[in-house]
């Protein structure tokens, strides 16, 4: 007898399914803390891009710069996702990132990873696992 298992996980109303994960493209704009605490009252926290495939992905469903969780708020210059996983070089913009001024929190553009300061106000992206 064949048992065909079906694999009903979805992601909640407004959110957007790729591969094991859930994003959320909030079409509001916060500062970066208030867009970490809005992902963590929806039990989900910003985005980590780890891999080139999830950057297409990002990156094919933007038109506009979107909040990450990616900062360098603990140690300056110590880039890292807010799991504490350090951030591929390959995934930043030429010449980023340059931590001008007070350039602490991260962003997806058009193009790759930028650093921008934590108080630009900008909407952003929130993940979480099936």
């Amino acid at each position: 007898m064949l048992s065909l298992v079906s694999d009903f996980r979805t992601c909640p109303c407004d959110w957007k399914k790729f591969s094991e994960k859930c994003y959320y493209f909030s079409k509001g704009k916060r500062d970066w803390k208030k867009a970490e605490e809005f992902c963590y009252n929806q039990d989900a926290v910003l985005a980590m891009v780890k891999t080139q495939q999830e950057l297409n992905y990002i990156r094919s469903q933007v038109s506009t710069e979107y909040h990450l969780g990616l900062t360098d708020q603990e140690s300056e210059n110590n880039w890292k996702w807010l799991d504490g996983s350090p951030v591929a070089d390959s995934l930043w913009n030429s010449g980023e990132p340059n931590s001008a001024g007070e350039e602490d929190c991260g962003e997806i553009t058009a193009g790759n990873l930028n650093d921008i300061p934590c108080s630009v106000k900008q909407r952003w992206i929130c993940e979480k696992t099936l």
